[in-house]
């Protein structure tokens, strides 16, 4: 962002905060947010197998009740940071029912309300340019059908975007030496979450501290101190941090074991977006368009994670 941007940025943030005698317009647009995604959460649904047998059952083997081990798991192609997260989850639906729905509910509801982390950078973002800005953003992140559909999903790519969103908003505009600090931590979590990301985690950091390089001291000293929480959980459980990194690289790259379950070209990602907006594809783009003035960054950060991922 330029000196101006910033200067928009604190007066715009400072008029969108609460105001003596009526409510936040951000408390309304949270609650909006809240009722479909716990509503998604409650109905009982499976958007990928990953979300059960990939981080829930090792969630719930962890509390000592037998389940069912994967090849990942067996490979050590995947890391314990997720499944600890979630075992408090699971161990509080148990609790509350002990017939074992609970331990899938919980974490669903838990994960479900971790997204709301979104809407609010979003408000704060828009508040960098006015509060109609901060609403309509806001608003736009509480009921995209796409964020509400994926919220409940004990899924790396939702738990990470959730991560990745704050951080941004943390690390650009001038942030404070603190703020840069915690938006590392939070993208290197969002890294150990979903490594895929690593690219566009990459050029946010990299962007946001471009022509300010002493930035990435406190940024890089709290990415740091989130990979050695992450390792020592790892450690914990008996496996060598980060192996499951690069067990993962050599299985998935070298191996091409992710084939065995389905290729499909780069062109699928346009073909998807055409399926499900066909022509209404035109409104996101043009609010992309008039967005970019203000945030080019974030929309380089999107372009990159399509590309790598493609």
């Amino acid at each position: 962002m330029t000196s101006t941007g910033a200067d928009i940025a604190r007066g715009g943030t400072a008029a969108a905060g609460t105001s003596a005698g009526r409510r936040h317009p951000l408390f309304a647009l949270l609650l909006l947010a809240l009722v479909p995604r716990l509503a998604a959460a409650l109905w009982p649904n499976v958007m990928y197998p990953d979300e059960i047998f990939q981080y829930l059952e090792p969630a719930w083997r962890m509390l000592g009740h037998d389940g069912i081990l994967t090849w990942e798991w067996r490979e050590g192609i995947r890391g314990w940071f997720l499944p600890t997260l979630l075992a408090g989850p699971v161990a509080v639906g148990r609790l509350i029912a002990p017939g074992g729905e609970g331990a899938f509910l919980v974490p669903r509801l838990v994960a479900a309300t971790a997204s709301l982390s979104i809407v609010v950078s979003a408000w704060y973002f828009g508040a960098r340019i006015s509060r109609t800005h901060a609403i309509v953003a806001a608003f736009a992140a509480a009921v995209w059908f796409e964020l509400i559909l994926l919220a409940p999903h004990t899924l790396g790519e939702p738990l990470a975007t959730a991560l990745i969103v704050p951080a941004a908003l943390l690390v650009t505009g001038r942030p404070s030496p603190r703020h840069l600090a915690i938006g590392g931590a939070l993208l290197a979590f969002a890294f150990v979450c979903r490594f895929q990301y690593a690219p566009a985690i990459a050029m946010l950091a990299l962007g946001a501290c471009w022509m300010r390089w002493r930035s990435l001291i406190p940024l890089i000293a709290g990415g740091l101190a989130a990979l050695v929480l992450t390792a020592a959980i790892d450690l914990a459980h008996g496996a060598v941090p980060f192996a499951w990194l690069i067990g993962n690289i050599k299985e998935n790259l070298l191996h091409d074991r992710a084939t065995e379950f389905g290729v499909t070209p780069a062109s699928a990602y346009l073909v998807n977006f055409l399926i499900v907006w066909s022509a209404a594809i035109v409104l996101p783009l043009a609010a992309i368009w008039r967005g970019a003035r203000h945030a080019p960054l974030l929309l380089a950060v999107a372009l990159v994670n399509l590309v790598s991922i493609a």
